[in-house]
């Protein structure tokens, strides 16, 4: 039987040599993009308290996902809820969807993802609410679509960049 294990660091706590590991698998998903480069917008982006979520099997790293509290304005209410972003696998083998699932299991979700990728998305149950919903002004709603998951709204504000 293989082994599984999902380990989650915050990022304070993780060391170059980890992040290094990570920037080489999204490097794999985004070839645009050198290994360099991923780990460069992983210092300049990730906040202390940001958590990385990453799925081995049989020791070796297959998925990986960063997760982050976000403030947003649902219907008027300032609320806490959680973000997630970069998800990406070794291969086409499930993993990070595996990943995804399990992360977003409890709790109040949010993302952005492509439109090729809705329907990647949405088979998981993430919700795509209609862009007049959505008062997003420093995210390109054009070329991303925001998604959530665990809740409904008129109206969800949020203020802060696209992650």
């Amino acid at each position: 039987a293989k082994e599984t294990m999902i380990t989650t660091t915050k990022n304070k706590d993780i060391n170059i040599f980890g992040l290094n590991y990570i920037a080489n698998l999204k490097h794999k998903a985004w070839p645009n993009y050198s290994v360099a480069e991923h780990l460069a917008w992983m210092v300049e982006n990730l906040k202390d308290e940001d958590e990385h979520l990453l799925y081995y099997m049989d020791g070796i790293l297959q998925a990986y996902i960063n997760v982050f509290k976000v403030e947003v304005l649902m219907d008027g209410v300032k609320i806490e809820i959680s973000g997630t972003g970069n998800l990406c696998s070794n291969s086409s083998n499930g993993y990070g969807f595996l990943l995804m699932k399990n992360t977003i299991k409890q709790g109040q979700w949010m993302g952005f993802c492509k439109e090729h990728l809705i329907e990647y998305y949405k088979y998981m149950g993430w919700l795509f609410p209609e862009r007049n919903k959505l008062i997003m002004p420093n995210v390109d709603l054009e070329n991303y679509r925001c998604m959530v998951y665990g809740f409904d709204f008129t109206i969800l504000k949020y203020t802060g960049n696209k992650f």
